[in-house]
């Protein structure tokens, strides 16, 4: 119960980190050096605390894979000419999933409104949306996988 609670603690932590002028983790349209020192960032605090962590680092991808215990989180960034147009966050726990999708929907600096039940769009950039995904994993975990995407 221990480790579970320090998981959600770390986790919580990245979300709402000082180290992004953002309040919400959302790196549409930022370059891929700012993703990059921001992710390292993420990645040193997650080997600070000895959760495993593999981090892949290509011109067009970045990808944050941490595991504590069989609570999984996973992190994805596609790039185009040194944009990113594309975030997945992928998360093995609903109650930190529901917390980031919370914090990310009262993001002033995207005001996101819903379409539907899974999808919203940003009402200060209307070329960014986001979709929730609840998917069965295995060993009956649930997975909660935020995206968000530039449509141009």
């Amino acid at each position: 119960m221990k480790n579970f609670t320090y998981l959600l603690t770390a986790l919580w932590m990245i979300f709402l980190s000082a180290c992004s002028p953002r309040i919400a983790p959302i790196y549409v349209d930022d370059s891929w050096r700012e993703v990059h020192e921001n992710i390292s960032k993420i990645e040193k605090d997650f080997k600070s605390k000895n959760l495993k962590v593999h981090t892949h680092y290509q011109k067009d991808t970045i990808l944050l894979l941490s595991y504590q215990q069989s609570l999984p989180v996973e992190m994805l960034y596609l790039f185009k000419q040194d944009s990113c147009y594309y975030q997945e966050i992928n998360l093995f726990c609903e109650p930190c999933s529901d917390k980031l999708m919370n914090t990310i929907l009262k993001d002033k600096n995207y005001k996101f409104k819903a379409v539907d039940k899974e999808n919203y769009i940003s009402q200060k950039f209307p070329d960014i949306i986001m979709r929730l995904n609840t998917v069965a994993g295995k060993d009956d975990l649930v997975c909660n996988s935020i995206s968000i995407r530039k449509i141009k």
